[in-house]
């Protein structure tokens, strides 16, 4: 299995491997089961931790991240970028190089998502 586009559905060959726990992080690692496979847009919106995916693989938006980037007067699009997004990524069929749950949830302490969304 090849990671599959989990967010948005594209190729055209804009796609980065996101990793989910940093590697500045102690459990950082570059295993597959650490990563996600994201479009360029939507890998500039994890790591600033502004989207984020749950360990049910959910889609969510952090508000504080949304807040900052309405006081800075920098939330143009973020109507269109939200409606846009699916409610669960795609994940790959074999469990193996499914983005590991655990480091999903690790993934969003770091990004400091809140207590409640972290699931």
């Amino acid at each position: 299995d090849a990671l599959p586009i989990s967010v948005c559905g594209t190729a055209l060959k804009l796609v980065d491997a996101a990793h989910i726990v940093p590697v500045f992080h102690p459990q950082g690692t570059d295993v597959v089961t650490n990563g996600l496979a994201l479009c360029r847009l939507h890998h500039a919106a994890y790591d600033t931790g502004l989207l984020g995916v749950r360990s049910d693989y959910r889609v969510i938006l952090n508000d504080a991240a949304i807040g900052r980037l309405r006081e800075a007067q920098l939330d143009g699009g973020l109507a269109a970028f939200r409606a846009a997004l699916p409610q669960v990524i795609q994940i790959p069929a074999s469990i193996e190089v499914r983005p590991d749950p655990a480091k999903l949830r690790i993934g969003l302490e770091v990004r400091e998502f809140p207590p409640l969304l972290i699931a």
